[in-house]
């Protein structure tokens, strides 16, 4: 029976350095994984950091090579997609929703013909 022991932790950050950007790889003291990133190509070894040029950094190769030595955590360098621009549709007149809701339609009926009516006043006012 194996006694269960944690993975070191990697954490991966964006950080400039002399004028170049660069992701810097904190490791802690672990041997192993200082050995590893020594061999990795134009790496800056300091202290239980590594620098590695952000130009040739692909996150996915990273992962694939230290997946099984520790766990990466590489939220602060992941991409997110961009947030959608708010709609910016004029303002339904007043009663609308309540003439629609009077009229005893679905929640779901009056979203649609709330939309479409928004999307009809924008597209006559400009």
């Amino acid at each position: 029976m194996e006694i269960y022991t944690p993975k070191p932790k990697i954490k991966l950050s964006p950080v400039v350095r002399n004028g170049r950007e660069f992701v810097e790889v904190t490791f802690g003291n672990d041997n192993d994984i200082r050995l590893s990133l020594s061999k990795e190509e134009n790496v800056l070894l300091v202290g239980g950091r590594a620098y590695l040029p952000a130009e040739n950094f692909v996150l996915a190769e990273f992962f694939d090579r230290y997946v099984k030595m520790a766990f990466i955590d590489y939220s602060a360098i992941k991409e997110t997609a961009p947030r959608k621009e708010e709609d910016k549709r004029p303002p339904l007149p007043e009663g609308y929703i309540e003439k629609l809701r009077q009229v005893r339609y679905s929640d779901h009926t009056v979203r649609v013909y709330t939309s479409y009516f928004r999307d009809f006043q924008q597209y006559f006012e400009g």
